[in-house]
Formats: structure tokens, sequence, C-alpha cells
């Protein structure tokens, strides 16, 4: 723009000696031409100054879009905190161990007399009475806690049906069994099956 400036102000100085109409002639062309330049001007501000408004409204939408998914995570985060919360404890079950039935005992304090009266020793009389302890072929499972009644059943379809096979099971078994039958990997450690069915196996005796 200063360039045209100074090209009419160049015209100018060379149009100073020519007649009077040609002189309005020029001022009306220059006129004309400084007029053109200012609505130019003028439409060229107003196209920035309306780009620059539209930046600043896209980037206010934006804020605000960003501004209401935080208020929203915020809220659902803080309804996870309550609902938690608010939920009852979850107590640890019990392991009771149920009074073992006294039949077993009763029979081999009976067997030790006779074997007293007959002169039988008592050791050999015990392993003739031993398969009476376990005359019901099962122990019932669901004494241990964590075995309710439908593992009992996958349990004695795997061939473990008494307290002491459950006692004595080996590192081996026991991998075997949570990945098998059980399908929970370090349940029987976590509820001490092996220490339950021993104190329980030792009660029948």
């Amino acid at each position: 723009m200063f360039k045209e400036v100074q090209t009419i102000a160049s015209q100018s100085l060379a149009w100073s000696m020519m007649p009077l109409e040609q002189w309005a002639k020029w001022t009306d062309d220059s006129h004309r031409s400084l007029q053109a330049l200012i609505e130019q001007s003028k439409a060229s501000q107003d196209k920035l100054f309306k780009d620059a408004l539209d930046e600043v409204r896209f980037f206010e939408g934006q804020a605000k879009t960003v501004w209401q998914s935080s208020e929203t995570v915020w809220q659902q985060t803080t309804e996870v905190f309550d609902v938690a919360a608010e939920a009852p404890a979850i107590e640890s079950p019990k392991v009771v161990v149920a009074e073992a039935p006294k039949t077993a005992t009763k029979a081999k304090t009976k067997a030790k007399t006779k074997a007293q009266k007959l002169a039988v020793p008592v050791e050999v009389l015990e392993a003739v009475i031993e398969p009476e302890r376990h005359s019901t072929g099962k122990d019932d499972l669901t004494r241990i806690s964590g075995v309710g009644p439908a593992l009992e059943k996958k349990l004695n379809a795997a061939g473990f049906t008494r307290f002491d096979q459950i006692a004595s099971l080996s590192a081996a078994d026991i991998e075997n069994l949570e990945s098998t039958v059980i399908r929970f990997t370090g349940r029987i450690e976590r509820d001490d099956w092996k220490g339950q069915a021993a104190s329980l196996a030792a009660n029948a005796s």
C-alpha cells in the first residue's frame, strides 16, 4: 500500500504543471484510488477480526467440552467411591470343626479290650478293624471350609473321598486339582484344606 501511495505522490508532482481540467481529473482519480485502498484495507481488517473471533469461539467450545468431560469423570469416580464405602465388609469364613463321630473310637477301645482278654497283639487287631473306620467308603468333605456339595462331588469323582487323602495332598496333587477340578489357583492353600482335613481326620480316629 505504501508503494501505491508513493506512486500517487509522484504522479501529483508530475501533474502540478498541468492545466486545471487535467488537474481536477487527476485529483478525482487519486481520490477514487485512495478510497479503494481504504475499503480494501478495511475489508482485510474485518476478515482478520472475523477469523480471530472464530478461533476464539472454537477454542472456547473445546475448553467447555473438556470441562464437561472432566465433570462427568469426576462424578462417576465419586459415585464409585460412594458405592464402595457403603458396601458391607466381607468377613473371612470361619473354620468350624465339628466334633467327629465317636463310633470309630468306641470300636477301637472295644477291640483293645477284646485283645487283652484273648491275649492277641493289639497291633494285629487294629489292622483287622482299620477298614471299619472307613466302612461308609468316604468322609463328609463339606465339613472342610471352602468345599460345598458340588465341589465335593467333583473331588469324589477325582478319587478324593476321605479327610486323610486331602491332608496328605502333594504339591503335584494340589496343582492338578486346582487346574482340572477346582479351577481356582491357590484356593487349597488359602483355605488350608490340608490343615482342616488333618484335624478332622485326627478327631475321627
